[in-house]
C-alpha cells in the first residue's frame, strides 16, 4: 500500500513539473518564435523550435553554475530597466500614444521597426554591467538610463517625431487615467469613460459597435 502511495505521489510531482514548465517555459518561448517569424511559421512549428533550442542550451549544465549564469543574465538585462524607466517617466512623462502601438507604420516603427537608441543603450550598458558583475545592476541600470536619454534627445526624437512629446505632454496621451479606457472600434481607437459600478452603464459605449478594451 505504501508503494502505491509513493507511485501516486511521484506521478503528481511529474504532472506538476510538466504543467508548470509548459506554462512558464515552453508556451512563452513558442509564442516568441511565432511572433518573431509570423506568418512564416505555425504554432506547432514554434513548439518544435522551442523544444530544439531549449534542449540545445543544455539547461542541466546551467544548473551547475546557476549563480554565475544569473549574474551574467541579470547584468545583460539590467540596462533594460534603466531604458524603460527613462522612456516612460522622463522622455514621455507617462504619456504614450496608445493607438500608434498597434500601427505597423506608426511613430514607434522608428528605423525599420527597431529603435536604435534602445538597442545601443542595451548593448553598451549591458556589456559594461557584465564587466562589473558584482555590482551589475548598480552599473547597468543607470548607464542604460543615461545612454538612452542622450541618444533619444539628440538623435531619435528629432528624426522620428513622437506625438505625445510634440504635444507638450498633453493629458490626452496619458497612458493610465482614472475611469478612462482606450477602446478599439471599427472607426479606430477612441478614449471613453467607464464606471466600475455594475449598476451604471456608459451611454457612449452603448452606441459603439463591438468595442474592444485595451486596459
Amino acid at each position: 500500500q505504501s508503494g502505491l502511495v509513493l507511485i501516486a505521489l511521484l506521478g503528481l510531482v511529474t504532472i506538476a513539473q510538466w504543467s508548470t514548465n509548459n506554462a512558464a517555459n515552453l508556451i512563452p518561448a513558442t509564442l516568441a518564435f511565432v511572433n518573431a517569424l509570423a506568418p512564416r511559421i505555425s504554432y506547432k512549428m514554434g513548439v518544435v523550435l522551442a523544444g530544439i533550442v531549449g534542449t540545445a542550451t543544455m539547461p542541466w549544465l546551467i544548473l551547475q553554475h546557476l549563480f554565475t549564469f544569473l549574474g551574467f543574465y541579470g547584468g545583460a538585462l539590467s540596462a533594460i530597466g534603466g531604458i524603460m524607466i527613462c522612456d516612460y517617466f522622463l522622455i514621455r512623462r507617462r504619456r504614450v500614444n496608445i493607438p500608434d502601438l498597434y500601427k505597423q507604420d506608426g511613430q514607434f516603427r522608428y528605423m525599420k521597426g527597431h529603435n536604435p537608441a534602445g538597442l545601443i543603450a542595451w548593448v553598451v550598458a549591458g556589456a559594461i554591467a557584465i564587466k562589473f558583475l558584482s555590482i551589475a545592476y548598480l552599473v547597468g541600470l543607470p548607464l542604460g538610463f543615461i545612454i538612452y536619454y542622450v541618444l533619444m534627445k539628440l538623435w531619435i526624437i528629432p528624426k522620428y517625431p513622437q506625438a505625445e512629446i510634440d504635444s507638450n505632454y498633453d493629458d490626452k496621451y496619458l497612458s493610465t487615467s482614472v475611469n478612462q479606457d482606450w477602446v478599439y472600434t471599427p472607426g479606430g481607437f477612441v478614449r471613453e469613460k467607464y464606471s466600475n459600478k455594475p449598476d451604471e452603464t456608459d451611454e457612449s459605449l452603448s452606441s459603439t459597435q463591438n468595442p474592444v478594451r485595451l486596459s
